[in-house]
């Protein structure tokens, strides 16, 4: 199996249930608070080690309890963190979470020492990078990638600062539809113009979330004859869909890094996703390799019954 580089954010989640998102200067009463390891960068690499890959994860944590909280949990999980940097000057990264009835969230990021992230030399045959670092860590990342021949994904979120000059660099774009606006400036609803639109600005391949819609996967962006795949999503009733875009994400990588055909890579992260929402929080709501392939095989007999 080809070995996977992660190299992104590792955040301390501190969730509250709410009965509804908050409007703007709305004040709404919330449930218990709970702390779950969280973090862009962290999750996905979280979520590909379950799945059997081999993770090696760059980020930077504080020199705190929540540092070596998030560093024990991650480490737990499979994941190899003897390339994590502590920050001595800055706390670690906290991301505020609220989350509705029907599992919608609304996120804010304090990015404490992801700030900080230094990327140099960097090793596998996969890079996986995410944006809650700086632009320049990104490039550096995407960058280190390229020239250790290695496959660089890129999951601009949130978006960085002019994002189209990352493509080039960029093998794989994985993107929501609140991103591909931000990128593009393209609705996903037209695909033919967003096809168009992705090889204008250089990606060569992308994939789509949509959630309970499933995802397009889009291939050979900037050849001639540019491929459509619709994946479908599984059937769930959601109860937390924090965290479910870094295990698609992260279990997509984590399959391609096993040989599987793009397509297939999607349908086998569409599990991943289905089962996390179906739990609460992000990196404790990933299901192991075994447990993806029981809710696959029981998603099968209901099909078929």
């Amino acid at each position: 199996m080809a070995r996977i580089t992660v190299v992104g954010s590792a955040n301390v989640d501190l969730v509250v249930g709410v009965r509804s998102i908050p409007s703007p200067g709305e004040t709404v009463l919330g449930g218990g608070l709970v702390r779950h390891p969280g973090g862009k960068g962290a999750n996905q690499a979280v979520a590909a080690a379950l799945q059997g890959a081999e993770v090696d994860l760059l980020v930077a944590v504080g020199d705190d309890d929540e540092g070596r909280y998030l560093t024990d949990r991650i480490g737990a999980a499979g994941v190899d963190v003897s390339r994590l940097q502590v920050v001595s000057d800055r706390p670690t990264g906290t991301a505020l979470i609220t989350v509705s009835d029907d599992g919608e969230n609304a996120i804010v990021v304090s990015p404490g020492a992801n700030a900080e992230l230094q990327v140099a030399e960097l090793r596998g045959d996969i890079v996986s990078v995410s944006c809650e670092i700086s632009t320049d860590a990104v490039r550096q990342a995407l960058e280190a990638g390229r020239a250790a021949g290695a496959m660089t994904v890129l999951n601009p979120s949130p978006m960085p600062d002019e994002p189209t000059a990352l493509m080039p660099l960029v093998d794989l774009v994985v993107l929501n539809h609140h991103e591909v606006e931000q990128l593009a400036g393209v609705s996903v609803a037209d695909v033919d113009a967003l096809v168009a639109r992705l090889g204008e600005i250089g990606c060569r391949a992308a994939v789509i979330t949509r959630g309970s819609r499933g995802s397009l996967v889009l291939e050979d962006l900037d050849g001639p004859a540019p491929r459509v795949s619709v994946v479908d999503a599984f059937a769930v009733t959601a109860v937390d869909t924090t965290g479910c875009g870094d295990a698609f994400t992260g279990a997509m990588v984590a399959s391609l890094a096993a040989g599987a055909s793009l397509v297939v890579a999607c349908q086998d992260a569409s599990a991943v996703a289905a089962i996390a929402a179906t739990r609460p929080g992000a990196q404790s709501s990933y299901p192991t390799a075994d447990e993806v392939e029981s809710f696959r095989a029981q998603s099968a007999a209901r099909r078929s019954a």
